[in-house]
């Protein structure tokens, strides 16, 4: 056998290069066992480009004086990876070109003829069977990046997933072989294709830009919509609106510039030696964030949400109430044919646009006074705290997303006349749970009241009528209770006919209402709980309890215990002993028992069970026998 070192030094490499294709003839000249071995990218020799060689030198000289990559990449435009390589002295792999297509080089060239005679891209596509994002590319002169040899592998290998799948291996152990997650060998088996990611954006020069912009107005001065327009030109209609007014979009800089100028005041306190937490108390950010800062990582900022379309249904509604008012219908009528107030019909016909609420305006200059504190660089948070509201609430604001408004119900005067009466006594200091248990309501309903909010009432028997129907069509009962804001247990027990239980209210004693007012008098004069409650003889967890107007939950009366006879026999001789003058201990030991218990029995004292076991011993304690522990003395030191 040769070795590899012998057949070395005769290896010849001769490139002949074409325009086409750079490595197209290659031939080997080697030793007999060399002839028929395949060519490979290693045994392909490049010739060296001398200009590039300069240029790399000049740049590992200027990297070797202490230059950075950065810098080093803006002067040649390259990236920091690339000037990376190059001071390592790493080749880049280069692939071979592709040949190219005389019929599609013609094409191209037709193409590029007409978009420059200011020939609309939507027409040069429609005529040459294309997308117009193509066409843009060919007259920029971009080519699209072709990855044939990935797909054909995934086909393969789903070929291979469906075959073992169909020979009744899981989908979990099919996973774990081509570590892919259970998920998606399931949507594989099924033959389903998973959504591609948003495509990137075509970007125009300025002045194709200011072209495109120009033909869009001309169109739009014909009288074409801006839907169509949008689809020729892969806009969306509100894009072409804007562009036709010829409004720029809003930029806002000096939010950035302060943003910056707080960041590099976090990272030279950072470096001097102060914490992040402290960093972040002064500037109500969190740890993560300044740790975000310090390192120049930027977050991702969200893609804007997609306009909202219209519903089409409404249109259609809207075009056959004008046209049956046009042909003399009465108001009245249409609004009843269409469940709509007279007053909703007149604002469609007309084309009138519904009234503004005084508290609408003052809502919108609030927002607005918001947006511009959140852009002059002031934190969610700290303008929530001035204006009352949540940094949820807040965030939304700036998002500019609208909230839906439920619909107002008619007023009832004697529930009107309650809540008022509740309201007053919750300002005066009342605990909600004694005005709920007085107005004979829920907790939750009394806050509500409070709060000022509506909560969703039906008459109860047109209500259960209603679920009742609905869960004879078959509806689920999760659904039900959802859409009438009940719980699922309540839906099932009206469905079934079943009455709930509900729980009796406790009389209030008199006496014990007095003492707790009595108490809260003292403990709201100032006096301590541990005094009031060695005076009213109760515990000062009780106090406390009384104070807060916490209820102490009530245990149901314990069962009578049985007695045992032979106990109750044993207890009464003790007793006697005792009263005839015995000592305890010889009672004890007759009876086999301790002598605290024998002290119980007689002072008819109760034992207690169920107690936990002491942690520990008390100090200067010992042992002085079996069951019995008295206190040590001091050991007194020798004289």
């Amino acid at each position: 056998m040769l070795r590899w070192s012998k057949v070395m030094p005769r290896l010849q490499v001769e490139c002949k290069r074409s325009p086409s294709d750079e490595f197209k003839d290659v031939k080997l000249r080697t030793g007999p066992e060399m002839i028929n071995s395949p060519v490979t990218k290693q045994n392909v020799v490049r010739p060296k480009n001398p200009e590039k060689e300069e240029r790399n030198a000049r740049i590992r000289e200027r990297y070797a004086n202490g230059e950075t990559q950065k810098a080093i990449g803006k002067d040649y435009d390259l990236s920091k990876g690339r000037i990376s390589l190059i001071c390592k002295g790493v080749v880049r792999k280069v692939k071979p070109t592709r040949a190219k297509n005389p019929e599609k080089e013609e094409r191209n060239a037709r193409i590029r003829e007409r978009y420059a005679n200011d020939e609309p891209a939507n027409k040069i596509a429609e005529d040459e069977v294309l997308s117009i994002a193509s066409v843009y590319h060919i007259c920029k002169g971009v080519e699209r990046k072709v990855n044939p040899p990935r797909k054909i592998e995934l086909e393969k290998r789903n070929a291979r997933i469906r075959e073992r799948f169909a020979n009744g291996e899981t989908q979990e152990a099919i996973g774990n072989d081509f570590d892919l997650t259970r998920q998606a060998v399931s949507l594989i088996c099924k033959g389903v294709e998973r959504k591609a990611g948003r495509k990137a954006r075509l970007r125009l020069e300025p002045g194709e830009k200011e072209k495109r912009n120009a033909r869009i107005r001309e169109r739009i001065s014909n009288g074409e919509t801006l839907a169509e327009i949008g689809k020729d030109y892969g806009l969306t209609p509100p894009t072409v609106c804007i562009i036709c007014k010829g409004v720029e979009r809003k930029v806002n800089p000096p939010r950035k510039i302060e943003l910056e100028k707080r960041n590099a005041r976090i990272r030279e306190r950072f470096a001097n030696g102060e914490t992040q937490e402290a960093i972040g108390k002064d500037y109500d950010l969190h740890r993560n964030s300044i740790n975000r800062i310090c390192k120049g990582v930027e977050r991702k900022a969200k893609p804007p949400r997609k306009p909202r379309a219209r519903n089409p249904e409404i249109k259609e509604r809207n075009a056959k109430i004008r046209e049956r008012f046009a042909n003399d219908e009465p108001a009245n009528k249409i609004a009843e044919d269409e469940v709509l107030s007279i007053a909703s019909v007149y604002h469609i016909c007309k084309g009138v646009e519904r009234k503004v609420d005084p508290r609408k305006i003052e809502r919108e200059e609030r927002n607005s006074r918001i947006r511009e504190r959140y852009a002059n660089g002031e934190t969610q948070k700290a303008i929530g705290k001035d204006y009352d509201l949540s940094k949820g609430r807040i965030s939304l604001i700036c998002k500019g997303v609208v909230r839906k408004v439920k619909p107002t119900r008619a007023k009832n005067p004697e529930k009107e006349e309650r809540n008022a009466r509740i309201r007053e006594r919750y300002a005066n200091g009342e605990i909600a749970k004694e005005i709920a248990k007085k107005e004979r309501l829920s907790r939750e309903h009394v806050y509500h009241i409070c709060k000022g909010v509506e909560r969703k009432v039906k008459p109860k028997e047109e209500r259960n009528a209603m679920i009742r129907k609905r869960y004879a069509n078959g509806e689920v009962i999760k659904k039900i209770a959802n859409d009438e804001g009940l719980s699922v247990s309540l839906v099932y027990c009206v469905c079934k006919g079943v009455e709930r239980k509900v729980k009796p209210i406790r009389t209030r004693n008199p006496t014990i209402e007095k003492r707790n007012a009595r108490i809260r008098e003292r403990f709201a004069n100032g006096e301590i709980a541990k005094k009031i409650a060695k005076d009213e003889g109760l515990l000062v967890y009780s106090v406390y309890h009384i104070c807060k107007g916490v209820e102490r939950k009530v245990k149901p009366p314990r069962k009578p215990r049985v007695k045992n006879p032979a106990i109750e026999k044993r207890n009464a001789r003790i007793r006697g002993r005792f009263a005839n003058g015995e000592p305890v201990k010889e009672i004890a030991k007759d009876e086999v028992l301790s002598i605290c218990r024998v002290y119980q029995i007689c002072k008819g004292v109760r034992r207690r069970k169920g107690l936990p076991k002491r942690a520990g011993r008390k100090k200067n304690t010992k042992f002085s026998g079996p069951g019995r522990m008295d206190s040590a003395r001091p050991t007194e030191k020798p004289l």
